[in-house]
This record gives structure tokens, sequence and C-alpha cells, in this order.
């Protein structure tokens, strides 16, 4: 008799965990979206006295983590009209970036980090490019 007392409790404690876990995940999720945007923001600020290092910033509108590996990179029109090797250096160096907060917040692992993230690239609704499913600091661009 006892067993059927206790098997619906654990199930409910198992549920309340896991339901638990949900809100962290979100609240990391949140930090982690929060702390790109304003990264983002002190880099197009130092874009214009430092380019080689932040000049990528001007050509990035918002960065979004989307959870296991993967983020959103919002772009600006003048994005589109760099070249394929400029807009792959873009990228690469939007990743340092994401890589590094994702990491920080537990979001990814080092390895995964290590790995690459999968991106996908949108000017406004449209997608413009991707990073390859196997080597995903590289990236294939609509034309």
């Amino acid at each position: 008799m006892r067993r059927w007392i206790i098997l619906p409790m654990v199930a409910i404690l198992a549920l309340a965990a896991l339901l638990g876990t949900g809100g962290r995940v979100q609240d990391s999720k949140k930090t982690a979206n929060t702390q790109l945007a304003r990264e983002l923001l002190d880099h197009q600020a130092y874009a214009d006295n430092d380019p080689a290092n932040y000049g990528y910033a001007k050509y990035i509108r918002r960065i979004s983590d989307k959870g296991s590996g993967r983020i959103t990179v919002q772009v600006t029109h003048n994005f589109c009209r760099l070249s394929s090797s400029d807009k792959t250096n873009v990228m690469n160096q939007v990743q340092v970036l994401a890589r590094m907060i994702l990491v920080e917040n537990h979001r990814v692992s080092r390895h995964q980090a290590d790995q690459g993230l999968v991106v996908t690239i949108r000017d406004q609704k449209q997608v413009v490019g991707r990073s390859r499913p196997n080597d995903r600091y590289h990236y294939r661009w609509r034309t």
C-alpha cells in the first residue's frame, strides 16, 4: 500500500524539479540575450575608434540566443553588400562574442563553443545566410 503513495509523490517531486529548472533555463537565456545586447552596443560604440577590432558591429542589429548552441543574427542592409569573405569575417567575430557570453552563462559547454555555433543570419525577416552544418565557421550566403 505504501508503494502506491510513494510512487506518485516521487513523480510529483520529479515533475516539480523539472518545471523548476525550466525557469532557470529561461532566466539564463534571458540573461545571455541581455548580455549579448549590451556587449554589442558597447562594440558598436567602439567601432569608429577601433574598426579593426569592433568594425564588425556596425553590420549587426541584434544577436539572439535560441538555445542548444543556436543563435540568430539580425544584420543591416549594408551587410548584404559585403563580399562573401567579409561577411564570413563579420560572422566569425560575432561567434567569438556569442561563444564567450554563452559559455559564461552556461548556455553551451566550452567543447560545444569550440565546435562553433549554429548561426542563422537574417536581414529583416529574410534569411540571408547560415553556418554550414559540418563546419560552423563557414557560411552559405543567399545571393
